[in-house]
């Protein structure tokens, strides 16, 4: 599983992984398109392990069933929280 692999890899400190009978609407080809398997993946990291976690996850494409669909990966940056808990992902 690819959030294991994650782990093993010390990509990533946290994850939730979302998987309910949820409907994609996206565009494709200039179309509306939908997906009825989708699973979204939370994940946490440090700054400094963006740019790896992102080449593991297009490496791994979970999108395997569908190539042209390309991984939605969305980096957001925190600039306040619990100082133990940011401390512990920079871990």
């Amino acid at each position: 599983m690819l959030v294991a692999k994650l782990f093993r890899e010390l990509l990533i400190a946290d994850a939730q992984i979302y998987d309910n009978n949820s409907k994609r609407i996206f565009m494709k080809f200039k179309s509306q398109s939908e997906s009825d398997a989708s699973i979204k993946i939370r994940m946490v990291t440090a700054d400094t392990r963006v740019p790896a976690l992102i080449r593991a996850i297009l490496k791994s494409n979970p999108n395997e069933h569908d190539t042209d669909l390309a991984p939605d990966i969305i980096a957001t940056h925190f600039n306040q929280g619990s100082k133990e808990y940011i401390k512990w992902v920079k871990e």
